[in-house]
């Protein structure tokens, strides 16, 4: 019995030393999910480095041990700072929190959060959180309910330091980030030498290097230091330092870029106090997780490893057991052939379907790493496995799916040629067989002009007048129509047009046509767009012509247009101070023969806008207005910008 307790005290201490910390970090490291803890200050005490790279690389944050977890809302989307501060509150209060929560940060994800208590000596010190990302899960859901189609980065770079010196070391310059670092001015800053700012114990360490630089050994390093700043301060820095050179090689220059790693250095003390904290966030992870060494003896393995073993396999993974012995015969040579392979650096990651104890199926993905010292040796095996049975489901629902819809998909094309056929023979039609008794009546009303007038007295001349007037609007009511439905069917041709050019070419026109052009015309100098030319003037035609119509009523009639830049787009507009209208009608405004104004008031069809809207919408753009009755009304519409090829 002495032995045996001899042994496990051993075997304990032995798994806390250094190594053992190592490879709890290195479960963490290697977790498909993403893990951090807090403590009661609201300040990370871990994090995992797939954390870390995710948050860098999304949104350019250098995430750390010490920094506050809502540093990330603070940058991203700063109206949920409150909101997850109650989430982290409730947790701190002693409920755990668990919930899927929906972002449409750079693209539409979701992620599965769990935020646990942890607990010592009955008090609560901190939480434990998990994140996992379930984006696939959930749009494969969504999509499935939905019958919808298949499933990065506004964020600022964190200022880094920099600071110039000459061969010496002497600083000659330096930018306010570094200023900043050192707590102090440039003026205070300048001249100064490297043994002013180094701690002491650093100074050879970092003599050396600079030696090294400029002896011609290296052209740059990377090292960590502590500077001593102007108040007194110790401050833990990253640098990398690079010289600059002459077109002969002689250094001219020393190049520092310096990051505070204060927080980052302290975190890591923190860390190597925490093994209850570590192994705490392993046993509580959604993902079973254990390592192995280079013999494939087991090194550790989580609470969710461990259950899982012993359900289905009925065995206990025993630190210490070889992982193998775990295997059936026939699978054991060719597991030991993948360890082998992973042993020489080479992670290993596949689908696993397994058939569970009570028959039912299920899905895995599995992920085999190495595990490297900080000398990039490998130094043992890291094994996770994360339950995707449900997301297998949802494939194969979506993908019978998808085979339904475009079953539907090609029943609905059909149905739609044949519709456009008809279409198109109703359009015959109307061109033809409508057209043609409206130029019979016209010719008849002119021969009656022409040979009865006399007869006629004044009520059959207004009659023949009437009729004249209706069969006229008839006429261009058919044209406008067949203009409306030949829009849809035309190709577009686009290039760069210059709008300034056409405008001028429709005001003149327009000019010419009524005679005289009652209203002052402000044209201001345009962006040019990529589109159909023949389809952009009609669409100037229209508006201009409607501005023209509806300001002419006004003593002064004043008509304004021009394009301005808007969020990233070009907006073109037209003002006039005419009748306007109210805005509560503004849906009618671009549907065929919807209009605002008695037809009594103010000629036309009841077309025009929506040509205009058909136009612009085939063009990938959009048209809205904004009007008051009798202080005129402003129509604005964009164009799809031409894209890069």
């Amino acid at each position: 019995m002495e032995n045996n307790s001899s042994q496990q005290t051993g075997h304990s201490d032995a798994f806390s030393d250094s190594k053992a910390k190592a490879h709890l970090a290195a479960i963490l490291d290697h977790a498909p999910e993403f893990v951090y803890a807090i403590d009661k200050d609201f300040r990370l005490t871990t994090l995992n480095k797939r954390l870390q790279d995710a948050v860098k690389e999304s949104f350019g944050l250098n995430l750390q041990p010490g920094d506050s977890p809502l540093k990330f809302f603070e940058n991203v989307s700063p109206e949920l700072v409150q909101e997850w501060k109650a989430i982290y509150d409730k947790a701190f209060a002693g409920m755990p929190q668990n919930f899927v929560k929906e972002f449409d940060i750079n693209q539409k994800s979701f992620w599965d959060f769990s935020i646990n208590p942890i607990r010592e000596n009955g008090k609560i010190t901190g939480l434990a959180c998990f994140v996992r990302d379930v984006t696939q899960q959930k749009l494969s859901e969504v999509k499935l309910k939905e019958s919808e189609a298949r499933f990065r980065t506004v964020s600022e770079n964190p200022i880094l330091a920099i600071a110039w010196g000459n061969t010496s070391g002497r600083l000659e310059s330096a930018n306010q980030a570094f200023c900043d670092l050192m707590e102090g001015s440039l003026d205070q800053l300048i001249n100064s030498e490297p043994a002013q700012y180094t701690h002491p114990d650093d100074g050879e360490y970092v003599a050396s290097f600079f030696r090294k630089l400029l002896h011609g050994e290296i052209n740059n390093y990377r090292i960590e230091k502590r500077y001593i700043t102007l108040k007194k301060n110790i401050k833990w820095v990253e640098m990398d330092v690079t010289a600059v050179r002459d077109e002969k090689g002689k250094v001219i220059q020393i190049v520092a870029v310096v990051q505070d790693i204060s927080a980052k250095k302290a975190a890591e003390q923190l860390l190597r106090e925490s093994e209850t904290n570590l192994r705490y966030i392993l046993d509580n992870a959604s993902t079973a997780s254990g390592l192995l060494d280079k013999q494939f003896n087991i090194l550790t393995a989580n609470r969710l490893a461990n259950e899982w073993a012993l359900q289905e396999m009925g065995v206990t993974l025993v630190e210490g057991q070889n992982f193998l012995e775990h295997f059936p015969d026939f699978y054991k040579q060719m597991a030991a052939t993948v360890l082998e392979k992973v042993l020489e650096g080479k992670s290993h990651q596949y689908e696993a379907k397994y058939t569970k104890r009570d028959k039912t199926v299920s899905w895995f993905h599995v992920k085999i790493a190495p595990i490297a010292d900080k000398d990039k040796v490998i130094i043992g095996i890291c094994i996770t496995a994360e339950e995707t049975t449900l997301r297998k489901k949802a494939e194969e629902e979506i993908r019978l799916l998808n085979d339904s819809l475009e079953k539907t998909v090609k029943e609905r094309t059909r149905e739609l040629e044949e519709a456009n056929s008809e279409l198109e023979a109703f359009t015959y039609s109307v061109s033809h067989d409508l057209l043609s008794p409206l130029r019979n009546i016209d010719s008849f009303i002119d021969i009656l002009v022409e040979d009865y007038r006399n007869v006629l007295d004044s009520e059959g001349q207004q009659t023949i007048s009437v009729i004249k007037r209706n069969s006229t609007l008839m006429a261009r009511l058919i044209n406008d129509l067949l203009g409306f439905a030949r829009i849809g069917k035309l190709p577009l041709t686009q290039q760069v047009v210059n709008i300034n050019g056409v405008v001028t070419e429709v005001i003149d026109e327009l000019r010419y046509m009524t005679n005289k052009l009652a209203a002052k015309v402000q044209l201001k100098d345009m962006h040019p767009a990529y589109c159909d030319p023949t389809l952009i003037k009609q669409v100037w035609v229209n508006l201009i012509s409607n501005a023209i119509k509806y300001s002419k009523v006004k003593e002064n009639p004043e008509i304004e247009i021009g394009s301005m830049e808007q969020k990233g787009e070009i907006v073109y507009y037209i003002k006039d101070n005419g009748v306007g209208f109210d805005l509560k009608y503004a849906d009618k405004l671009f549907r065929v023969f919807h209009r605002l104004h008695k037809s009594g008031e103010f000629e036309g069809t009841g077309v025009g806008l929506a040509i205009v809207h058909r136009i612009v919408t085939k063009h990938g753009g959009r048209i809205w207005a904004d009007a008051k009755p009798n202080e005129g009304a402003a129509f604005y519409f964009t164009l799809e910008p031409e894209q890069s090829s």
